[in-house]
């Protein structure tokens, strides 16, 4: 007898089903506190405007007095806590824009711990109409701190059970996967389990798109046997200008000079071919624009956005990719995809950290 799995794969073809994008990716719960003294950086030996791993005592300190300040009535004034990591700013990103006519159709998959940063993550999420899919393991959850003094950022993570993704936990998500339209990954889920990733790419029904995000060029560097064999299984591949320079580089493509908008459009000409037919490929160039290409690459000018208007420009990118693949996911075309990711990306970039207004205020998607 067939499983109702299989029987769902061979009756319901993509455009019948309702949009459904499962996400992955190294799940963190960002903290971000306001200092009014420098001698709070100094306390920690952290510098403001730099980003650095708790590999340090001190570090590691900060993070949980911060969160220990979080806790406390008495000292949780100044501090925002929301969830964080590329993948899952993405995730929560679509979620904002679906969820009006197709809740709980945005679903995530990470590795948290057993602790109390991983309930308080969850629960927001579970607010915001995003599905959990995310798997326990030993160690803290990943956490990064933001110390904000005069406006500057200091960046300090750790990523704890984010880098402990267990791979028999595939078995618990394969049905998600085989309901989705669009499995999205980025790069960063490489540093925790590989074999999941692949091994969740082959329960993938043929009919579910895989898109891809670069994440770092060091990531390139560090991974090119893994995305030499993951970019031909990209119907989408999302990457920064920088990322895209530096994987041209690294497969000897060409030399890209990244003030010079020609430039990518050649590097798409020569990547068009590595991609599974028709892959698109999508090239942020932050303020500037965003260049698209499955045939011909083309050009989409960024609209403007008074800076007195911007919040934050944490989870922009990110926003991008969520309100694009929303609308790929609801079937829509390339350049209605692009609007729909500037469109949510604007909405971000005037909130504190990654976060969205309360209720989609265009509904019916009539602004973009």
């Amino acid at each position: 007898m067939l499983s109702k799995s299989l029987l769902y794969r061979a009756f319901t073809t993509h455009s019948q089903r309702a949009p459904s994008i499962v996400g992955l990716c190294n799940p963190l719960i960002d903290i971000t506190m306001e200092v009014d003294s420098q001698n709070f950086l100094d306390k920690y030996q952290i510098r403001a405007g730099n980003a650095i791993l708790a590999d340090q005592p001190i570090h590691k300190q900060l993070i949980s007095d911060v969160w220990g300040s979080y806790q406390s009535a008495q000292n949780s004034q100044g501090i925002t806590v929301l969830p964080g990591g590329s993948g899952l700013n993405t995730i929560r990103a679509a979620n904002f824009m679906l969820k009006s006519k197709y809740p709980q159709k945005c679903k995530f998959i990470g590795s948290v711990g057993k602790d109390s940063q991983a309930e308080s993550l969850e629960k927001i999420l579970e607010n915001e109409g995003v599905v959990s899919l995310m798997s326990k393991a030993e160690g803290s959850t990943g956490q990064c701190a933001a110390i904000v003094y005069e406006k500057e950022r200091s960046l300090v993570a750790d990523l704890g059970a984010a880098l402990k993704f267990p791979t028999e936990h595939v078995e618990n998500v394969e049905q998600h996967i085989e309901e989705a339209t669009i499995l999205y990954a980025t790069a960063f889920f490489l540093t925790s389990n590989t074999q999941a990733l692949f091994k969740l790419l082959n329960k993938k029904p043929k009919s579910t798109q895989f898109a891809l995000n670069l994440s770092a060029t060091f990531l390139i560097d560090q991974y090119q046997k893994e995305l030499h064999e993951l970019i031909p299984q990209c119907d989408y591949l999302f990457g920064n200008e920088d990322e895209f320079a530096h994987l041209a580089k690294v497969m000897d493509l060409m030399k890209v000079d990244t003030n010079n908008e020609k430039d990518y459009f050649e590097l798409c000409w020569k990547l068009k071919d590595k991609l599974k037919y028709p892959g698109h490929i999508v090239v942020t160039r932050g303020s500037k624009s965003v260049i698209v290409s499955n045939k011909d690459p083309k050009s989409y000018t960024v609209p403007k956005l008074e800076g007195k208007l911007i919040k934050d420009t944490n989870g922009a990118g990110d926003s991008f990719v969520g309100g694009f693949l929303s609308k790929i996911a609801l079937g829509q075309n390339v350049e209605s995809a692009v609007k729909g990711g500037m469109w949510c990306s604007r909405q971000v970039l005037q909130q504190v950290g990654c976060n969205f207004p309360d209720e989609l205020p265009d509904p019916e998607g009539k602004l973009f």
